[in-house]
């Protein structure tokens, strides 16, 4: 399984997040630590447009065959527009056909390489085009939108009473770990029938997006 892990350099919510000091090392030691680590990723894949993060990132052992073209690395630019231009590169490369790739996010640092072993097992066992990483949150009869003139509407209307015990357990994506079978990742939609997941405990889901959330991942890595 070939890795590959997304690090531009410019971050509209967090500056230099990918190589901001967590805990004294650069937010993006613990993803590519955590791929070298796992016993069936065979190649660990930078995808960068920064020469910075680019040679941080061979010094810790993952490979940066390219810098990432500008044209994809605008903020609308998806997570599968990346992997197809990581993964046509190795193909045209090393001159074969890959199957599947796993993507993983800088954002995510306590995800651990028990985690992505865990998920890549599931996802040859199960022969799926798609997997990814949940974690457990708030029923979601408990959501709300914010409308107008301070309105609050409910998103999901609940058949009975609200007590989270009588609630289905609801789940949300934490954005640290998705395998594509390739040929998924140039569909506009991928089966619904054909996904599958892994479902991690809530102190290793932490996503990185703002201040908040780096102190709060520093402060959980303090504790291991």
């Amino acid at each position: 399984m070939i890795a590959i892990i997304p690090a531009k350099k410019y971050s509209s919510r967090l500056k230099n997040k990918n190589l901001k000091l967590l805990n004294g090392k650069p937010l993006i030691y613990y993803t590519i630590k955590a791929a070298l680590k796992s016993k069936y990723i065979t190649k660990v894949l930078v995808s960068t447009d920064s020469k910075k993060i680019a040679k941080i990132s061979q010094k810790m052992g993952a490979e940066v065959p390219f810098i990432r073209p500008k044209k994809l690395t605008k903020s609308n630019t998806t997570l599968a527009e990346v992997c197809v231009h990581a993964l046509e590169f190795l193909q045209k490369s090393e001159k074969k056909k890959i199957n599947s790739i796993l993507a993983l996010q800088p954002t995510s640092p306590l995800r651990t390489y028990k985690d992505i072993d865990k998920a890549i097992k599931i996802f040859k066992r199960n022969r799926v085009e798609f997997l990814t990483s949940f974690t457990k949150t708030k029923p979601s009869e408990w959501l709300y939108h914010h409308c107008k003139n301070k309105i609050f509407k409910k998103i999901i209307k609940s058949s009975g009473a609200d007590n989270s015990q009588n609630l289905k357990q609801t789940l949300i994506l934490n954005g640290a770990i998705y395998i594509y079978k390739t040929k998924s990742l140039y569909k506009k939609k991928i089966n619904k029938n054909l996904i599958s997941g892994i479902i991690m405990p809530n102190n290793r889901s932490v996503d990185i997006d703002y201040l908040e959330d780096f102190n709060y991942a520093e402060y959980l890595l303090r504790k291991i």
